[in-house]
C-alpha cells in the first residue's frame, strides 16, 4: 500500500521518499523494481554510505531507501530502530541535495 501511494503522489508531480524499515521482511524494493541494499540497515549500524548510495531513484519517480541487506537485517535486535539520530541526520543531509 505504502509502495503504490507513494507512486501516486510522485506521479502528481510530489516529492517523495519512502524508506522500507521493515528490517525483517522488507519488501518496498521489490514493489517498486529497485535493489535491496544498501539501505536503511546500513544507516543503523552506523557504516553511513553516501545519501546517493542510500537512496535510489524508481521507474515510478519515488526516492526509495530500501531496508539494506538480507545479512545485516539479521543482526539487529529490537532496540536498534531507537537510533533516532541517525536518522535525523540522513533526513537533513538528503534534504540538503
Amino acid at each position: 500500500m505504502a509502495a503504490g501511494i507513494a507512486c501516486a503522489l510522485a506521479a502528481m508531480g510530489r516529492r517523495v521518499l519512502l524508506v522500507d524499515a521493515n528490517l525483517e521482511s522488507p519488501t518496498q524494493h521489490l514493489r517498486l523494481f529497485a535493489n535491496g541494499a544498501p539501505g536503511l540497515a546500513h544507516l543503523l549500524e552506523d557504516r553511513r554510505p553516501p545519501v546517493s548510495e542510500l537512496v535510489q531513484r524508481t521507474e515510478c519517480g519515488v526516492a526509495l531507501m530500501a531496508a539494506g541487506a538480507a545479512g545485516t537485517i539479521s543482526s539487529f535486535g529490537p532496540d536498534a530502530v531507537d537510533d533516532a539520530a541517525e536518522c535525523r541526520v540522513f533526513a537533513i543531509e538528503y534534504r540538503a541535495r
